[in-house]
């Protein structure tokens, strides 16, 4: 996978976990290997812009990248 490509690409979906104003959180795991599950967030961008919550995602951006906690999830990549 190269830099250029979307990590979801290589991914597969599994149950809807929450279901937020912006997007959703759903279960998933690379193709390459299914053992490993990860919660992947998806957001609408142009809904965030158009309500202009930007500067909200960039904090919630920042905390999630600071953020080393057994019982909070770290952020892994962003696409």
């Amino acid at each position: 996978m190269t830099l250029k490509q979307s990590p979801v690409a290589h991914s597969s979906f599994l149950n809807q976990l929450f279901v937020g104003a912006f997007g959703n959180v759903r279960v998933g795991w690379l193709k390459t290997n299914k053992a490993l599950k990860y919660a992947i967030k998806t957001m609408k961008k142009a809904e965030i812009i158009k309500s202009k919550h930007v500067d909200h995602i960039e904090n919630e951006k920042s905390i999630l990248e600071k953020v080393q906690h057994p019982f909070v999830v770290s952020l892994r990549d962003i696409s």
